[in-house]
């Protein structure tokens, strides 16, 4: 009787368990629905700028230095940090890779030495 008890213990455990993992692992409903709200927002930071993406008023991107470029090196301008931001925002919305090449970084910087 008490390994009977044992095996029943045990098997409602592993079946919590793995009804645990599934919820967590499965996307919630608002991922599908098409109701995300992102933002772009720059701030100033280490005498220059840099973006955050938020994502229902949550931040999911803090970037505060140009990416691929090595060192803490801040965007000069609000302007570029602005731009950069839109680019990875397109891209997630696109369902792409956020992360920027170090050929768009620098057709970026370009842009703005013209």
């Amino acid at each position: 009787m008490i390994k009977r008890i044992s095996v029943i213990i045990i098997v409602l455990s592993v079946i919590g368990i793995a009804s645990f993992l599934y919820w967590r692992a499965v996307p919630k409903a608002e991922d599908y629905r098409g109701d995300n709200i992102y933002e772009v927002n720059t701030f100033e930071y280490n005498r220059g700028w840099g973006y955050q993406i938020s994502k229902n008023g949550k931040v999911i991107i803090y970037q505060p230095c140009i990416p691929c470029i090595e060192g803490d090196k801040s965007f000069p301008n609000e302007i570029l940090a602005e731009n950069t931001g839109n680019l990875v925002l397109s891209k997630i919305k696109n369902h792409e890779n956020p992360s920027l090449t170090i050929e768009e970084v620098n057709k970026i910087l370009m842009v703005n030495e013209k």
